[in-house]
């Protein structure tokens, strides 16, 4: 095996250069946060899922709360909070592709801003977690990056749209068809609820004013 290139920092820039090291057969594997896409696998092959996402906002709960912030297409029909992404990470391309009138009308809003692109997961979470009254902003990312850093006085709102994470190879690799065993083994052997249940859980607080739910982060046995 040539190498393994790991990326735990959630920047888009890091994670394309591993993906493109795999795409140039420079690597063997790529393992970081990396949403399934399809312009991502013309170039690199992904294994089975290992877990399941879906494009969400975090927010001040006040926030939430009194505007009646339930979900991310209700971020679409607002005007009071704004909202960003990290800079052409894959949930820019999913809100500038959308063919959804509520997600267009969200790009166009971003669009517009030049405060509405950070340049890491971290920094987005940060941004939320200053926000003030005045000047109130929600960060857009995929679930799965934002459960674990949840606070009591922020939320996570939710949409329907799906994504998958993987790990990703260089095209025809010899290592996929035992890397996707495996991915299956620690699914129904429960080694990745394990995972969840000390990584993934976010904080017991009552969000239930706004509607918040915990969603189901691994694919279903």
């Amino acid at each position: 095996m040539r190498s393994v290139l790991v990326s735990s920092a959630l920047s888009t820039d890091r994670i394309e250069c591993n993906l493109c090291a795999c795409g140039h057969q420079e690597a063997d594997l790529a393992a970081a946060p990396l949403t399934v896409t399809f312009n991502r696998a013309k170039v690199v092959d992904f294994t089975k899922a290992f877990m399941i996402s879906d494009v969400s906002g975090l927010m001040k709960t006040r926030h939430a709360t009194q505007l009646g912030i339930r979900s991310v297409r209700d971020l679409a029909r607002q005007s009071v909070v704004k909202y960003g992404v990290v800079d052409e990470g894959t949930t820019e391309d999913f809100f500038r592709l959308s063919i959804q009138p509520d997600y267009q009308r969200m790009w166009a809003e971003m669009a517009m801003r030049d405060d509405s692109w950070v340049s890491t997961v971290e920094e987005g979470i940060e941004r939320v977690l200053s926000a003030s009254d005045e000047q109130p902003w929600a960060f857009l990312t995929e679930s799965s990056a934002l459960i674990a850093s949840q606070t009591c006085d922020t939320t996570i709102v939710y949409s329907e749209v799906w994504r998958t994470l993987a790990l990703a190879l260089p095209r025809g690799s010899p290592y996929k068809d035992r890397l996707d065993l495996a991915m299956l083994e620690t699914r129904e052997y429960g080694h990745l609820e394990v995972i969840r249940t000390k990584w993934f859980q976010s904080p017991e607080c009552d969000h239930s004013a706004n509607g918040a739910d915990k969603r189901f982060l691994f694919p279903p046995q």
